[in-house]
């Protein structure tokens, strides 16, 4: 009866030990569209992931969405990425760049809501209930441009993207977007000059 229970405990132990596959392993099945070892990944990296994103954005949920973001990323970049290297240090660049291209969002669109006020009422620094009637006013003009000339004037001034990039978005050219731009700020002006009395 004894031998029984210690090849159970053997085996227990050997499972325990060399059941999880490496990360390279599991890089390599995700090449081969193995849904189970994003699992894996997943299971191994999340909380690891989303403690270092709360640290870099200071919200729970802003570090779920960029940790979720990265796991969709390398899901749909799997067949290009290489199982050399630490898979560790891969998801915290990915996790990284996240994080900085969500600040630079959140800095372009600061910068775009205080360049308005200053712009149509003259202040560098509205007051809070000022700067939310500014806000709902702008954001009320703003979805009344024609589709096209909205995702140009939004790409451009709350995504911060350059001419170029916003053209290879929206598949067109740069005059293209820079007219769109123009016509756009042409039509806010005087749907916004009420925030000038």
């Amino acid at each position: 009866m004894a031998e029984p229970a210690v090849q159970i405990t053997e085996w227990a132990r050997a499972r325990k030990v060399g059941s999880a596959p490496g990360d390279g392993i599991l890089l390599a099945r995700l090449a081969e569209d193995d849904e189970a070892a994003l699992d894996a990944l997943l299971d191994r990296y999340w909380r690891v992931l989303v403690r270092y994103a709360i640290r870099r954005t200071g919200s729970h949920d802003a570090a779920c969405d960029i940790a979720q973001d990265v796991f969709c990323t390398l899901w749909s970049r799997r067949g290009s990425l290489r199982p050399e290297g630490s898979v560790r240090a891969l998801l915290f660049r990915m996790a990284h760049n996240l994080t900085v291209t969500r600040f630079r969002r959140q800095r372009a669109r600061r910068r775009a809501v205080n360049g308005y006020a200053e712009r149509w009422t003259g202040t560098a620094t509205p007051k809070p209930a000022e700067r939310a009637e500014m806000n709902a006013a702008i954001e009320h003009a703003i979805s009344l441009l024609p589709a096209r000339r909205r995702e140009v004037f939004l790409l451009r001034m709350m995504d911060d993207l350059s001419y170029e990039e916003i053209a290879a978005v929206m598949g067109t050219s740069r005059q293209t977007v820079a007219n769109q731009l123009s016509r756009a700020l042409a039509t806010l002006r005087p749907a916004l000059a009420h925030l000038l009395d």
